[in-house]
């Protein structure tokens, strides 16, 4: 015996099959890895004995291996014997190809005037797969191309119109019952958006985030409920355990259209209304908006690392550099800050209000997943009112002492019309031990070889700071 379960045909194939898929529930999971999990809930008629199921409509990018299909709230009762897949539904391009050799009919345009007509042709070659087209023998004479819309006869059992999951399944006893299946496909992807939007000269500004949901996988899912997962998965998942923590991902008294919650080492965002995702479709919801977020400037020249130099040269380094400063914008992922939810990785993209009113883009940069009460640090580009030069202003190599002495001068100008702090960051590259002997100003220690030193510089004005550093080794 063969039932057909037919998803897009579903009042059809209940009256002509005697089995029933009622009341049919789906859900998926997309992962950023490009691929997601498909869940599909139907009630299923079985007989006793054995018998064939074809569950049509399914993706072209299906990974057969990852099926299950599975009784829901019970022990199983029936047994796969065997599972076959097909993705190779039949095209026009195909049939022709099948029927080559052949001669099939075909109905001529008529443009809605008068009764159809229609031609016998032979086919010569369908062209399938091949740069030239098809050539069809009509009345003796061969033709170029097709005469009209190719009528094809039945194919039998043997064809397909979707991908199909076949199952020979044995059941000991005729019921029907809740199923569901579950399936990894390829082709199913999302990623986040983030806008942030400045509309006054203080640090304030708006923060909208969007997910963005595509789907190539050959497939419509129809009112399905959409989950997207963040974090990289190796198909399996991380063996730590985190507890369930539910996270408010919209600041209103209404319902979030989107909700987040920690789910094993990843972190598990659910979109609250079920939605179609149809072939070939981008489809974009909005799952943060959060405005009064403090989202400081920061102006920062960094000086060359140079880790594979000859740590005692003193030529490195000794000529003036121009130092690019670079524009970043730091905020603290917290609820203090009107945040403190997780935040999956994209692209944050930062717009600022002119004087005119009008909106203009002044950067971008990718944000990486980042936990709430973290701090999301990115450089948008380069200051052009600023500037900075660093020259070594003395160097002396005690080659028996293994000892460099080196001193360092940094000089900032500001042409613009505000106060500005330029983080001066600088790599102590030459040897691990150093000290810094003396400093016209204040330092932090970022790590074992870099030191900061925050130098404020007035509108129109210029700063200098120097330091000297002994290296011995």
């Amino acid at each position: 015996m063969t039932m057909r379960l037919n998803k897009r045909l579903l009042p059809l194939t209940l009256c002509a099959l005697p089995f029933s898929m009622l009341a049919s529930e789906l859900s998926l999971t997309i992962y950023n890895e490009d691929f997601a999990l498909v869940r599909e809930r139907f009630d299923l008629t079985l007989e006793s004995g054995e018998q064939t199921v074809d569950f049509t409509g399914m993706t072209r990018t299906l990974e057969p291996a990852s099926v299950v299909l599975r009784a829901r709230g019970q022990e199983t009762p029936f047994r796969i014997i065997e599972q076959s897949y097909r993705a190779d539904p039949i095209t026009e391009a195909s049939a022709l190809a099948y029927f080559e050799g052949e001669t099939i009919r075909f109905e001529l345009s008529h443009h809605g005037q008068g009764a159809p007509q229609y031609v016998d042709g032979r086919i010569i070659r369908a062209g399938e797969g091949r740069s030239e087209g098809p050539v069809i023998e009509v009345n003796g004479e061969l033709r170029f191309g097709l005469p009209g819309k190719p009528l094809f006869p039945s194919f039998g059992d043997d064809s397909i119109l979707t991908p199909t999951l076949t199952w020979k399944i044995h059941s000991e006893v005729a019921e029907a019952l809740p199923v569901e299946l579950s399936y990894l496909t390829g082709e199913l992807s999302w990623k986040a958006d983030y806008n942030f939007v400045s509309t006054g000269d203080g640090d304030a500004v708006e923060l909208i985030g969007w997910v963005t949901a595509t789907n190539r996988s050959g497939r419509v899912y129809e009112d399905a409920q959409l989950k997207l997962l963040a974090g990289s998965v190796n198909r399996v998942s991380s063996r730590e355990a985190m507890a369930y923590s539910s996270m408010v991902m919209a600041r209103d008294s209404a319902a979030p259209p989107v909700s987040g919650e920690a789910f094993d080492a990843f972190h598990l965002y659910t979109i609250a209304e079920p939605t179609t995702l149809r072939d070939q479709e981008t489809k974009q919801v909005e799952f943060l908006r959060a405005s009064g977020v403090q989202a400081p400037r920061i102006y920062r020249a960094v000086s060359q690392h140079h880790r594979r130099a000859n740590a005692t040269d003193g030529s490195i380094g000794a000529a003036t550099q121009s130092l690019p400063v670079q524009t970043l914008v730091t905020f603290e992922n917290s609820e203090a800050n009107q945040l403190g939810t997780a935040l999956p990785a994209g692209v944050a993209r930062f717009y600022r209000e002119g004087r005119d009113g009008d909106l203009e883009f002044v950067g971008e940069n990718r944000i990486n997943h980042t936990p709430r009460d973290e701090t999301v640090t990115l450089q948008l580009g380069e200051a052009f009112d600023l500037v900075a030069e660093r020259r070594q202003t003395h160097f002396r190599h005690d080659s028996q002492r293994n000892r460099i002495t080196e001193t360092i001068e940094i000089t900032l100008r500001n042409q613009s019309d505000e106060n500005v702090t330029i983080e001066v960051i600088e790599h102590l590259f030459r040897f691990a031990g150093w000290e810094i002997r003396s400093s016209s100003a204040s330092f932090e220690e970022v790590d074992s070889r870099t030191i900061r030193f925050p130098t404020e510089v007035a509108s129109r004005g210029e700063a200098t700071l120097s330091y000297t550093v002994e290296y011995n080794w």
